[in-house]
């Protein structure tokens, strides 16, 4: 087992979401999707790993579920329990 970090940045509209999304700051790919109730679908189209979709569930003030991807013929797939980095002086 890996632990690895996210980095997003979505944006909601209308239950649209869009936004960036990467392993760090400086590495940001366009994610897209949509928002039903307090449920995430969305994509990220990554340099490394190809189309990688996300189906997140917002609760306790964390965005709980999984992610999961085909890269080179093998099936990934990750557990992702993120929460908002509080940042300000």
């Amino acid at each position: 087992q890996r632990n690895d970090q996210i980095v997003m940045n979505p944006t909601e509209k209308a239950q649209v979401l869009t936004g960036t999304a990467g392993p760090n700051e400086d590495r940001q790919w366009p994610l897209k999707g949509t928002i039903e109730g307090n449920k995430l679908m969305f994509e990220v189209q990554s340099d490394e790993a190809g189309v990688v979709k996300f189906t997140l569930t917002f609760a306790d003030g964390h965005l709980k579920g999984e992610a999961r991807a085909e890269f080179q013929g093998q099936q990934l797939s990750a557990k992702v329990d993120a929460q908002r980095v509080k940042t300000g002086f």
